[in-house]
């Protein structure tokens, strides 16, 4: 009877607090002529995110990752760079980004040498490193006189 009963109860506690659990909601990205470019699903609310990226010419998905979400801070301004670990295409997203700074991303292979260079920012950036060998790189991003750096993997 103790056996029935505990089932019961085990039974009754999963189906009422699984779906706590299992939601998922979804977070989406508009390049600056309001069109969709990326659909995030963000499952059971951690920071694991599955991410889809779309081509808006060819309307097919270019590619799709599981990512731990990389942001920072610095004062009003939220930087993330999505995916990582990557195939050579990455996102920049910033949020808050302040109108008439300068901004950059650089790119440097694990040996210091500038892969690549992007100025003017916009609040999504599309960084794409295809051309290069998988490895480590790293990213630094300014804005202004704030500085971030990202240690980013291409597969």
């Amino acid at each position: 009877m103790k056996r029935k009963s505990f089932t019961i109860i085990l039974i009754y506690c999963t189906t009422l607090f699984l779906p706590l659990f299992g939601q998922s909601s979804f977070d989406y990205l508009y390049d600056p002529a309001g069109n969709r470019i990326s659909r995030t699903v963000v499952v059971g609310g951690g920071t694991e995110k599955s991410l889809s990226i779309f081509d808006p010419s060819t309307g097919k998905v270019k590619d799709e990752a599981i990512l731990k979400s990389l942001e920072e801070q610095l004062g009003e301004i939220k930087i993330t760079v999505y995916p990582n670990p990557n195939r050579g295409e990455m996102v920049v997203q910033i949020q808050n980004l302040p109108r008439k700074v300068s901004s950059s991303v650089k790119v440097y292979d694990a040996g210091g040498k500038l892969i690549m260079e992007k100025k003017n920012l916009q609040p999504y950036t599309q960084v794409d490193i295809t051309g290069s060998p998988p490895g480590i790189y790293f990213l630094k991003i300014s804005i202004g006189k704030e500085v971030s750096e990202w240690k980013v993997i291409k597969k």
